[in-house]
């Protein structure tokens, strides 16, 4: 049987916060048997249930992280 390696999950985070920083932001890409999707998810105690609170700066890197995702 052969194996490949897939990235099926990314945090984006400010340089030099640990994983667990508000502004962490976990891209995954989640499959429930009906194909695949993406899930973004934030803990940030500022935001609300269901919203993502982005740095327009921060912007391309988020975009290019979920683009590689989808590519792979």
């Amino acid at each position: 049987m052969k194996y490949i390696a897939r990235i099926t999950q990314m945090t984006v985070l400010p340089e030099g916060e640990p994983t667990f920083c508000e502004r962490a932001t976990t891209i995954t890409i989640i499959d429930e048997a009906a194909g695949e999707f993406l899930e973004i998810k934030q803990d940030d105690d500022h935001a609300e249930p269901g919203r993502i609170l982005l740095d327009p700066d921060d912007w391309y890197v988020f975009r290019d992280t979920v683009e590689r995702m989808v590519d792979e």
